[in-house]
């Protein structure tokens, strides 16, 4: 029995699981070991996994960049690997996830995906913090959260979601 062959899609289907052998046999072990479970957990990440090849980055690390579905000059999601570090970028927003008690396992890895899983389902957003109309500082959090009116004199609150469901600005009430 002859291959099949997609022709719409323009490529043999093994094709992508090749991609991702190859990808994965590039990658140096602690970065193997994060893709893995990264596809793993969320295998809609797959298309956009790729080798870092960036000045700079050590060899055989991971780079997974996810376009926002938004129209903005900014990057969307990127995850990307180091020595043992693995960093979770929304924007220009992000934050490092590594076994910092050096415990072995992969807790961190864990906590980078449901990171991850956080910013696409908008339970965490950016939240830029502006001073009289100056930006004055920025965070990842969840978008409940707001600075008490004493933080630094914030006067309002920009908060920027994955899906755009959570967009919004709020003004902060002066302290009294």
């Amino acid at each position: 029995m002859a291959d099949r062959i997609d022709i719409a899609a323009g490529h043999h289907p093994d094709a992508d699981l090749e991609q991702e052998k190859s990808l994965a046999e590039s990658l140096n072990p602690y970065s193997k070991r994060v893709y893995e479970a990264f596809i793993t957990a969320m295998p809609q990440l797959g298309d956009f996994a790729h080798l870092d090849n960036s000045p700079g980055a050590p060899e055989g690390t991971l780079l997974i960049r996810v376009p926002q579905t938004m129209k903005t000059q900014e990057p969307g999601l990127y995850i990307s690997t180091d020595v043992q570090d693995i960093t979770v970028g929304f924007r220009a927003c992000y934050v490092h996830f590594m076994d910092y008690e050096h415990t072995g396992t992969d807790e961190h890895i864990d906590r980078a995906i449901a990171y991850t899983r956080d910013v696409m389902e908008d339970r965490i957003v950016i939240k830029k913090w502006y001073r009289q109309g100056i930006l004055c500082g920025s965070s990842l959090d969840a978008p409940t959260v707001l600075p008490s009116p004493s933080r630094a004199g914030v006067t309002t609150v920009e908060m920027i979601s994955w899906t755009g469901t959570q967009d919004k600005t709020v003004t902060i009430p002066a302290a009294h």
